[in-house]
């Protein structure tokens, strides 16, 4: 902050302390070397070098904190992959089901069903666990009792991407499907996807009658875990829930 030019009192001050700074170091190293022109080019000289080696400090510090918004990808379509957790939405033939169907003609093998209440209530989720189980897919429903609740999705989805990583499931092998989830949930959800390194996907279709019409839907991809930063993060959480 004393060097952002956003602040000018700040920064007045910070160029007045590097002067106050300089001018000390300069008569410090004069006095220890004596008045001579000798000591005096050795006095530019030494200074020069300190100059260097701060300035290259600090390109070096700026070049390992890269702006981390720099590193989210453009939506594409996304592929099938081994693990997906999807936001139930209430009402069959909507979009989590398609998410649902995609991904088991690429090999789905786990699952976690995310349902509010509301979705809990008309039966939803048992029909969905009895259909994927008997097609070989573990499914693990998990209840969010505040859908509107940011920091509760986070949570959630946290623990179950920690739990993936147990099952063997890392960056870029499931998604995070966030098409029925409220707008609280899917902020959460993404902050989640973000610090531990995975994908998020959304579906988009035609509906009809409040259904998804066949045929119509895609799945698409953020991608948020793609870059060596990520896959790190995510080795570091692996490591601390193992």
């Amino acid at each position: 902050m004393l060097f952002d030019v956003r602040t000018p009192v700040l920064f007045v001050l910070g160029a007045l302390l590097l002067e106050v700074v300089g001018s000390a170091t300069y008569d410090l190293i004069l006095a220890l070397l004596g008045e001579s022109w000798q000591a005096s080019l050795g006095a530019l000289l030494i200074g020069l070098l300190l100059l260097a080696f701060v300035t290259g400090a600090i390109v070096a510090v700026l070049g390992s904190h890269r702006d981390p918004l720099s590193t989210l990808g453009m939506e594409e379509r996304a592929h099938p992959r081994e693990g997906v957790v999807v936001f139930l939405s209430t009402g069959s033939g909507k979009a989590d089901e398609e998410a649902l169907r995609f991904h088991k003609q690429g090999g789905l093998r786990y699952v976690w069903l995310v349902a509010s209440p509301e979705v809990e209530a008309e039966g939803k989720v048992e029909r969905l666990v009895a259909e994927y189980r008997d097609q070989g897919v573990v499914v693990d429903p998990r209840p969010l009792t505040r859908p509107r609740d940011a920091g509760e999705a986070y949570s959630l989805i946290h623990s179950v991407l920690q739990d993936a990583a147990r099952q063997g499931l890392g960056a870029g092998q499931l998604y995070v499907d966030i098409t029925g989830s409220m707008r609280p949930s899917a902020v959460g959800a993404t902050l989640a996807c973000y610090h531990l390194g995975h994908d998020l996907e959304y579906v988009i279709c035609r509906y009809d009658g409040g259904r998804c019409v066949p045929g119509t839907s895609e799945v698409m991809e953020v991608r948020l875990g793609s870059t060596p930063d990520h896959r790190q993060v995510h080795a570091r959480g692996a490591e601390e829930v193992g």
